[in-house]
């Protein structure tokens, strides 16, 4: 006499094809996401490379045309806002208007134009400070040469 219950395997084939699609929709889930990691972690790479590369390094940031242009546009209109700031000061404490009064609004104008005009001067010595930084870290651990140099 049989101690085991008797199972019917007539649909098992049902099962196996559906658990084999599922397995293949996931594997084809699990390589588009690989292809995708590999292709944002190779831009990645290639924009660090860049990044780090002398003839990024070497980009001078006060002699630069653009920066320069832009600096300039920017530095201009800002100071013209100041302009109007000035004269609804000079207005509100004209009419007596406690929340333009200069005590209030003058010193706080002052620093921010203070730190728009020396913009280039803030900016010149943090990009240099970090370039600097940058520098004593990668020294000559560039490429390959790098990942060998750290191992040994």
């Amino acid at each position: 006499m049989p101690f085991s219950c008797a199972q019917a395997q007539g649909w098992g084939w049902v099962r196996d094809i559906a658990i084999n699609i599922v397995t293949g929709f996931y594997g084809m889930f699990i390589q588009i996401f690989v292809l995708i990691s590999n292709l944002i972690f190779g831009i990645a790479g290639l924009l660090l490379g860049w990044v780090i590369s002398p003839s990024f390094i070497g980009v001078k940031f006060t002699d630069n045309p653009f920066v320069n242009v832009g600096w300039t546009l920017t530095r201009d209109l800002a100071n013209m806002g100041f302009i109007l700031i000035l004269v609804a000061i000079g207005l509100g404490t004209a009419l007596r208007i406690g929340e333009y009064t200069a005590k209030k609004t003058l010193p706080l104008l002052i620093i921010i134009a203070l730190l728009i005009n020396f913009t280039p001067v803030v900016c010149g010595l943090i990009i240099d400070a970090t370039n600097i930084a940058m520098n004593f870290f990668i020294g000559e651990m560039t490429g390959l040469k790098a990942f060998r140099h750290v191992f040994e």
